[in-house]
C-alpha cells in the first residue's frame, strides 16, 4: 500500500475521493485515523494507517468484496489519482464536481466533530 502513493497528502486526497459522503460510521473512522496520522512523524507509517483504515471500511462495498479488498483498493486508487493528475490540470474552477466533492466531504467530517453548545436544563 506504501508503494501506491507517493505523498500522505496524495493518499489523503484519494482516499476522500473514494469516501461515500451519505456514511457517516465511515467519515468517522476515516476523520480519526487522519487526526492519528497528524501525530506521525513518518508519511510512510501516514499511509499505512490511512490506507488500511480505509480498507477496513470496505465491508460495506459489495465490489470491494468481490474483488478483494486490497485489489480493489489498489485499481480504485490508481483510478482516482490519475483522475487527480488531469484535475490538477484542468480544474474549471467553477461548478467542478471534484472539488466540490472534496469540500463537501472535508466539511461533513469538521461538522461531525464540532463541539456543540450544552443544553441547560432548568431544574
Amino acid at each position: 500500500m506504501t508503494t501506491l502513493f507517493n505523498s500522505y497528502k496524495e493518499c489523503e486526497s484519494v482516499i476522500i475521493q473514494m469516501c461515500d459522503y451519505n456514511d457517516n460510521a465511515i467519515l468517522d473512522k476515516i476523520m480519526m485515523a487522519i487526526n492519528v496520522c497528524h501525530s506521525l512523524q513518518d508519511d510512510k507509517e501516514k499511509i499505512w494507517r490511512l490506507s488500511q483504515t480505509f480498507v477496513k471500511c470496505l465491508w460495506n462495498n459489495d465490489d470491494a468484496i468481490r474483488k478483494g479488498f486490497h485489489k480493489y483498493f489498489r485499481e480504485e486508487a490508481t483510478k482516482i489519482k490519475q483522475m487527480l493528475e488531469y484535475h490538477e490540470k484542468k480544474c474549471p474552477k467553477q461548478n467542478c464536481k471534484v472539488c466540490i466533492h472534496e469540500n463537501n466531504i472535508k466539511e461533513k467530517m469538521v461538522k461531525m466533530y464540532e463541539r456543540k453548545r450544552p443544553r441547560v436544563y432548568s431544574q
